[in-house]
């Protein structure tokens, strides 16, 4: 078996999106890859450790997946993340999983959800930002 082998669980557009037109229009890309090269994967490994600094823990962190993202293990590994966040002492920090949710989230059938909760999460940072407690 081959390096990218392992990561055939990635390919297809249905494992993406529960969304019908989007997985048409993913399967309709002339762009679209069904695998991705060493290269690819070589460079998100080597760059992976740049980006595993500690953010500042006064900054507010949301973390989403859904519960059937295959590439973030079924919310294992976001659930990894939040309890590493909260080891090492983030203040606010929130996780959402979505129920059933895959990997792209802003093209599944629950979009406005996500959407909506992503702006109430940020305009909830920004509040705080501002106004402090006093909300």
């Amino acid at each position: 078996m081959h390096f990218v082998d392992h990561f055939s669980f990635m390919k297809g557009g249905d494992a993406n999106t529960r969304d019908i037109e989007q997985q048409k229009l993913y399967h309709a890309d002339p762009y679209r890859r069904d695998s991705f090269s060493y290269g690819f994967f070589h460079s998100m490994l080597k760059n992976h450790t740049k980006i595993k600094r500690q953010p500042p823990r006064d900054l507010p962190l949301l973390l989403i997946s859904g519960t059937r993202d295959r590439v973030g293990g079924k919310g294992l590994f976001i659930r990894s993340l939040y309890k590493a966040y909260l080891k090492n002492h983030m203040k606010d920090l929130t996780l959402l999983l979505y129920k059933d949710g895959r990997h792209e989230l802003l093209n599944d059938i629950i979009y406005q959800n996500v959407q909506n909760d992503v702006l109430d999460f940020y305009e909830h940072a920004l509040n705080e930002k501002i106004y402090g407690d006093s909300l």
